[in-house]
């Protein structure tokens, strides 16, 4: 008799668990996943307006630093210059109640031409800042160093430069409050960074550039969606989400299987896996 499975929630977290499940074990387990909301995906939502795909969520990614996710793209069938996109990409941080920008880096390796002086002068010191990510990251290997005690030590970056420019640039690498950015890990911040500018071996990414120009950083984007690639994982498993099925409560009875409570009935499992967020699992 196969093994009965619940999964609740339909994000990443349940895709990914579905088509592992299915991947390991084959037939021998029954996959259920239910999802409250009416659709997969999770934090990962895709529009198409005018003909264009529109992600509202998480949208681009890299082949050094999310190697996973370019594989699967690759086992999907999905990778080639039709249905992912390289292109080049710069970076600025502005001072809204200033008006002023603190931190510009072009797109391409020539619009730098372009800069004036006190934009070069932040361009050098952001340099000598990506010296600093690269020492940490190859060779600091104490994980609870904080970003505090990280840019204390960065004895040639002035403090204006620290807290007006680096903080705010670790803010998209941390999942943490602005305010509350120095507490956290100073290598988990700067990992996903470092593994995009300096990829390891074998990781040489085969789109061809789009653009002109030699560009300062690269990003990928999958032109099908990022929610459309959760549809492909769950077909590849043969696996069927039932959407609109908020879970209530899950139990055991004595000596019994488990039991889960939905808003379309109970149904019994003998595993079930909260794939959610730990608020709702509570």
């Amino acid at each position: 008799m196969a093994e009965r499975v619940v999964i609740v929630g339909a994000g990443a977290a349940g895709v990914f668990t579905a088509d592992q499940l299915r991947r390991r074990l084959g037939r021998s387990c029954e996959i259920t996943l239910l999802e409250s909301s009416p659709r997969v995906g999770g934090n990962a939502m895709s529009r198409s307006i005018g003909g264009a795909r529109v992600e509202c969520g998480a949208q681009f990614f890299h082949r050094g630093a999310q190697p996973n996710l370019v594989a699967l793209i690759e086992e999907l069938g999905l990778w080639d210059a039709c249905e992912v996109a390289r292109t080049a990409a710069g970076f600025t941080i502005w001072d809204r109640p200033n008006s002023r920008r603190l931190l510009h880096l072009p797109a391409t390796l020539a619009g730098f031409r372009r800069l004036g002086l006190g934009d070069w002068v932040r361009a050098a010191k952001f340099g000598l800042f990506i010296g600093y990510c690269y020492a940490l990251e190859r060779w600091q290997h104490d994980w609870t160093l904080t970003v505090a005690q990280w840019l204390a030590s960065m004895r040639l970056l002035d403090d204006d430069f620290k807290r007006d420019v680096i903080t705010p640039f670790l803010y998209q690498f941390v999942a943490l409050p602005p305010g509350r950015i120095v507490e956290a890990s100073a290598k988990y911040a700067v990992t996903y960074l470092m593994r995009t500018m300096f990829p390891g071996e074998g990781l040489v990414p085969s789109v061809p550039r789009i653009g002109s120009g030699r560009p300062t950083f690269e990003a990928y984007q999958s032109l099908v969606g990022l929610q459309e690639l959760h549809r492909h994982v769950l077909a590849r498993a043969d696996v069927l989400p039932r959407l609109g099925v908020a879970v209530h409560a899950v139990g055991r009875p004595a000596g019994g299987a488990l039991e889960v409570q939905t808003s379309a009935g109970t149904m019994r499992a003998d595993h079930v896996v909260l794939a959610c967020d730990p608020h709702t699992a509570a």
